[in-house]
């Protein structure tokens, strides 16, 4: 997964639910410390690990997290 994916999803969490949110969702996924570079390639896994503790950290459903993800992702990719 491109690192880019991850930073716009810092992005997402901390519009959603304030500045500490990207810091809570990376320690329960076991990447507290993590930094993503964005033209670097990560595992697909460290994405769904992230993800899956998005949504938990928005206490929504997996796929609704992303759906609302790709909400927020989608203006800037058409600008």
């Amino acid at each position: 997964m491109n690192g880019l994916i991850f930073l716009a999803l810092e992005d997402f969490l901390e519009s959603r639910l304030g500045e500490t949110a990207w810091e809570e969702v990376m320690k329960q996924a076991g990447l507290e410390g993590q930094l993503f570079e964005p033209d670097y390639f990560y595992p697909d896994q460290v994405a769904a690990d992230l993800f899956e503790a998005a949504a938990r950290r928005l206490k929504h459903p997996l796929p609704e997290t992303l759906e609302q993800f790709g909400q927020h992702l989608a203006p800037g990719l058409v600008q």
